[in-house]
């Protein structure tokens, strides 16, 4: 499966882990940012990954992860 991740800095470390484990189980991720943990706004990492979904260019689906922080 073809995932895009993003976050913004609070989320960093979070996005960092999900994107490990997505990678560890085989899974693609295209990783829009940030890449670091400084302060970032969140929606212009949010509008790319919904730009990747909308144009097809990942996968779409529904609910298939919950990830409480």
């Amino acid at each position: 499966m073809k995932i895009a991740i993003g976050s913004d800095h609070a989320g960093f470390e979070l996005k960092e882990y999900v994107s490990g484990i997505l990678k560890a189980r085989g899974d693609t991720v295209v990783d829009v940012g940030p890449s670091t943990p400084e302060p970032v706004d969140y929606p212009e990492f949010g509008l790319k990954v919904a730009s990747l979904v909308a144009g097809g260019e990942v996968e779409e689906f529904e609910r298939q992860f919950d990830v409480v922080a």
